[in-house]
């Protein structure tokens, strides 16, 4: 369990770090135009882009992190489309606006390891 702690602090530092000017706000409003591509192909801006590229980036360094310590952040299921992540980004943000404050990486990794721990 401390690795796992461990682990998450290091890819929320990280996240916090490379993204430290994209928050809950700006992710909010990049997933919010993501998950309208299907219905609205005119939708893809550098915000739709910057969810789905920090979605993207959160898996990425969590499946590393899991090959070099044998711990996963959390388990997404084969086959999720990035556009189903981008809506359960959408209703976590939503249901919790005090945090929109916090860096978009660190939001990422705390939604998925909520919506898809690993048993």
């Amino acid at each position: 369990m401390k690795l796992l702690f461990t682990i998450f602090f290091m890819v929320v530092a990280a996240s916090a770090h490379a993204s430290s000017d994209f928050d809950g706000n700006d992710m909010l409003k990049g997933c919010e135009k993501l998950v309208q591509l299907p219905e609205n192909p005119e939708a893809v801006d550098f915000d739709s882009g910057l969810c789905a590229g920090v979605i993207s980036g959160v898996i990425h360094a969590s499946q590393f992190a899991g090959f070099e310590h044998g711990t996963k952040l959390f388990c997404i299921p084969e086959g999720v489309p990035i556009i189903q992540l981008a809506r359960i980004m959408n209703k976590h943000l939503n249901e919790s606006p005090e945090v929109l404050h916090v860096s978009a990486g660190a939001l990422t990794t705390f939604a998925f390891s909520r919506q898809y721990p690993c048993e």
